[in-house]
């Protein structure tokens, strides 16, 4: 989890309000700061089916519905 001095540090290096930052964190996070990778911590990417599905003309939704979807 990331400190207010860690929101703090890159509100300041952004230039945003330190709460904007904290709302991205929480919302496309789920408010885990890290996810535990083997030995590394690593930030976590949430991979979103409807975007790639829209990104490549759904034509992965039927075979691959876990990857590709309208929502």
């Amino acid at each position: 989890m990331f400190s207010v001095e860690d929101y703090r540090r890159a509100s300041k290096e952004l230039g945003v309000p330190d709460y904007r930052i904290q709302a991205v964190t929480a919302v496309e996070s789920a408010g885990e700061t890290f996810w535990q990778l083997g030995a590394r911590d690593v930030v976590p990417v949430r991979f979103e089916a409807h975007i790639f599905g829209a990104r490549t003309g759904h034509i992965f939704d039927a075979s691959n519905p876990e990857l590709s979807c309208r929502s």
